[in-house]
C-alpha cells in the first residue's frame, strides 16, 4: 500500500470525529508512527514508501509533494465516504488514533532526528 492512500484515510477520519483537525505537519508525523506501531506490532511495514529525515521531522517525500499547498493549515476533507471507506478508516483509526498524543514527544526526538543527514531514510 502507498503512503498517500493511508493519508487519505487518516483525513478522512476527519469526517467521522469533528474534534480532529490535522495540519500537513501533523500528517506526516501519524504517518511516521502509524509506520512503527504496524512495524511492531506485525513485522511488516504499512506502507512501501520510504520515511525521509527533514528538519522538522520525518516525512514521505509523495504525502509532502500532495499536500504541501495546505502549508501550516488544516486539511479539510469535502468528499462523502464510501461504506467500504468508513470501515476501513474506522479500523485504522482505532488503531492508530492513539498516537496523536505521541506527536507531542517529536518536538523531543527533534535532537535525534538532526543528527540524520537530511534527505536519509530513516530506518
Amino acid at each position: 500500500m502507498k503512503a498517500l492512500e493511508i493519508a487519505k484515510r487518516i483525513l478522512n477520519y476527519q469526517l467521522l470525529d469533528y474534534t480532529l483537525e490535522i495540519s500537513h505537519l501533523k500528517l506526516q508525523k501519524l504517518l511516521f508512527y502509524c509506520q512503527a506501531y504496524h512495524l511492531s506490532i506485525s513485522g511488516e511495514p504499512l506502507f512501501e514508501d520510504d520515511i525521509l529525515a527533514w528538519d522538522y521531522g520525518p516525512v514521505v517525500r509523495s504525502v509532502y509533494e500532495n499536500y504541501k499547498k495546505h502549508d501550516s493549515s488544516i486539511i479539510s476533507v469535502k468528499k462523502e465516504l464510501k461504506s467500504e471507506d468508513i470501515s476501513a478508516t474506522s479500523n485504522l483509526a482505532n488503531h492508530y488514533s492513539k498516537t496523536t498524543y505521541l506527536l507531542g514527544i517529536t518536538d523531543q526526538l527533534y535532537a535525534a532526528f538532526m543528527k540524520i543527514i537530511r534527505n536519509t531514510i530513516v530506518p
